[in-house]
């Protein structure tokens, strides 16, 4: 009986939905500041190639093609 008791409980606090726990909280708030990390500096690196391949684009020839395979490596 009191193991029915015990998973009837545990069924009922399920069901209504318990709060995450702050050690859950903390997990998904680090995750999501890493993946806000993650886009920030990818963005930034995309916008600093695209200004080098500006750069690049200036120069003529030779120049230009040993430029943009600089930026590629």
């Amino acid at each position: 009986m009191k193991g029915s008791l015990i998973s009837l409980i545990a069924v009922l606090a399920v069901l209504a939905g318990c709060p995450e726990t702050p050690t859950e909280t903390a997990v998904d708030v680090a995750q999501a500041r890493e993946d806000a990390n993650f886009g920030v500096a990818k963005t930034a690196a995309d916008g600093h190639y695209d200004v080098a391949k500006e750069k690049c684009d200036a120069l003529a020839d030779v120049a230009k093609a040993a430029c943009i395979s600089a930026l590629k490596e």
